[in-house]
């Protein structure tokens, strides 16, 4: 069988039912100019997402008969195409014009380049109030952070075929829940001797709608994943050398700390201890001024009034990370992990689906019922 076309962009959208968004989606990527094959892998769906995919031409579609997680999706449309590039887009994310060729022209301009990664525009094009702070707070992270990078994010990236087919694609067993998936394929992918570019040209719209309930836990869970992927990969040594960890940075960390020695204040304050809220004054002060750059871009994207609302989510986003920092350590020290997610149902099949005339690429004889599972690397 022929390696892949290095002159062909295939866009593989894994989707778990998504009809809210997979539409928009959708209508953003067949706008983009350079993509050849755009590929859906609708992992399990219940609701309409089937019939939202029915309104579009020129799609392939995949169908498991159960949910298999994020990771296996993804590689069920790597094994079904032979294109050289692949571009990873969430269902829940619209790409803002030419981000796809964007990303493709900074991986083609840089022979030692694997990957490629867009960031979040300033809007996620949905409202609420915690909504957005998430959406900054990412954004903000992302452009103060180093252009080469360790880590990806399947929000929106190109990656070349062959480099993520030798590293044995995604690993299903890590979930898209925690976003540990796409943060081990990257290190692995850096670790093979791969080069991860970060382009702030290539913008997406991350349309997630979060809660205040929904963003404390999944800062929870992601921290308390992360932490562990932390320990497992750079181990004491390397956590101690580093300056953030991902988008993480350290002043984040502290950051922690700092809101923690806050709330015990507060805490000793209410119980009478009158120090307690002297403690609680200098913790909360010392938290602020950890985080002055990213309050200052709060003020220059979203205005004062915006910015001081923002400090009690910040709050609660500090404690929710740092009981997950501290759990999560707990757990790899005692040998416990988090429960994966994401393995293969014994009895699941896949149905390859071709959808109002849609391309018929390369690779769909190799769909088979192992497919979610790490795929086999392409020969050469």
């Amino acid at each position: 069988m022929p390696g892949p076309d290095a002159s062909r962009v295939a866009v593989i959208v894994p989707v778990f039912n998504g009809a809210a968004t997979i539409e928009a989606c959708l209508r953003a990527l067949q706008l983009e100019r350079g993509v050849d094959e755009i590929i859906v892998v609708d992992d399990g769906s219940t609701d309409a997402t089937p019939a939202s995919l029915s309104r579009f031409e020129g799609l392939r579609v995949i169908r498991h008969s159960e949910a298999r997680g994020a990771p296996a999706a993804r590689n069920a449309g790597a094994n079904a195409t032979q294109a050289g590039i692949l571009a990873f887009v969430d269902a829940d994310v619209v790409v803002r014009s030419g981000t796809i060729a964007t990303l493709v022209q900074e991986l083609r301009r840089d022979s030692a380049a694997v990957a490629t990664v867009g960031i979040y525009a300033s809007s996620c094009g949905i409202p609420g109030f915690v909504s957005e702070y998430k959406n900054l707070w990412i954004r903000q992270s992302y452009l103060r952070g180093p252009r080469q990078i360790d880590w990806m994010t399947t929000a929106c990236c190109v990656v070349r075929h062959p480099a993520l087919a030798a590293i044995g694609y995604f690993d299903p067993s890590k979930s898209a829940a925690t976003a540990t998936d796409d943060i081990d394929v990257g290190r692995r992918l850096t670790a093979a001797g791969g080069k991860i570019r970060l382009v702030p040209a290539a913008e997406v719209e991350h349309r997630k709608h979060y809660s205040l309930a929904a963003f404390c836990r999944n800062e929870w869970i992601r921290s308390r994943a992360w932490t562990q992927l932390a320990w497992q990969q750079l181990g004491v040594g390397g956590v101690a050398r580093r300056q953030s960890f991902n988008n993480i940075p350290l002043s984040f960390v502290s950051g922690m700390v700092t809101q923690g020695v806050a709330l015990l204040g507060m805490l000793a304050g209410l119980a009478g201890a009158r120090s307690g809220w002297w403690v609680f004054a200098v913790g909360m002060a010392v938290t602020l001024a950890l985080h002055y750059r990213w309050l200052g871009y709060l003020v220059a994207e979203r205005g004062v009034r915006f910015t001081v609302a923002s400090v009690p989510v910040l709050c609660l986003d500090l404690l929710c990370c740092g009981l997950g920092l501290l759990v999560g350590t707990l757990e790899f020290t005692s040998g416990r992990t988090t429960t994966r997610q994401g393995q293969t149902p014994a009895n699941s099949s896949i149905e390859v689906v071709t959808v109002n005339g849609a391309m018929s690429g390369a690779g769909t004889d190799r769909l088979s019922k192992d497919s979610g599972q790490r795929g086999a690397a392409p020969q050469e």
